[in-house]
């Protein structure tokens, strides 16, 4: 099994030496082939004027253009939020770099409340990323947003970054705060709680069932 909590743990100390994004994510990509069994391709893409781009990775020569909207990684941006495809022979519109990956999962990276980039993990295994790999990549992503300078990639963005979704601008804590306490309304929470896993779903029920 995977120790994400040890994976988070060493990326901090790469970035005590260089917070740089560009080093930081090639020394990530590197770490996750290693520790990650059942994987052909990990690295990540990074968000430009254009759409998004290919960044530090391992595995096979990758797609080195990605639109917003179009495929996993393009959706994931697109959705502001996780997504993990048991079968991307299933996924319309999915992007085949290589015939053999047969599950994915993309992670977004945000900086100042906006995606920058996006973790990109594929697998020749169907139903890869269980529950487990999906709370500790999440959580390794955020490690590395706060770890990484990500600003030089942020201010290469147009202020309004084109996305059809609308972006939070504020910390996920704040955010969750935002929605725990003040949103009054179904049609105010209904479309942030959908885009939450379904760990954080249940957790957010064991709190809601705790307070009454």
């Amino acid at each position: 099994m995977t120790d994400y909590k040890l994976l988070e743990n060493q990326i901090r100390e790469l970035a005590k030496n260089d917070q740089s994004w560009l080093p930081l994510f090639a020394n990530a990509s590197a770490m996750l082939m290693d520790a990650i069994p059942g994987i052909n391709w990990v690295g990540f893409y990074i968000r430009d004027a254009k759409g998004l781009y290919l960044g530090p990775f391992q595995g096979k020569p990758a797609c080195t253009r990605l639109e917003i909207g179009k495929g996993v990684c393009g959706t994931a941006v697109d959705k502001n939020m996780v997504l993990c495809i048991p079968n991307v022979h299933e996924f319309s519109g999915h992007i085949a770099c290589d015939a053999a990956t047969d599950s994915e999962i993309v992670i977004p990276l945000r900086y100042a409340g906006r995606i920058v980039a996006v973790l990109d993990i594929d697998s020749p295994i169907v139903k890869r990323f269980s529950i487990t790999d999906q709370e500790g990549l999440k959580s390794f992503a955020i490690t590395l947003e706060r770890c990484a300078d990500l600003s030089p990639i942020n201010e290469a963005l147009p202020k309004e970054a084109k996305s059809g979704a609308k972006e939070p601008g504020m910390p996920f804590e704040l955010w969750l705060f935002a929605v725990k306490r003040l949103a009054q309304t179904y049609e105010m929470v209904e479309p942030i709680f959908s885009q939450l896993s379904e760990m954080e779903k249940q957790t957010l029920r064991k709190e809601y069932e705790q307070s009454y």
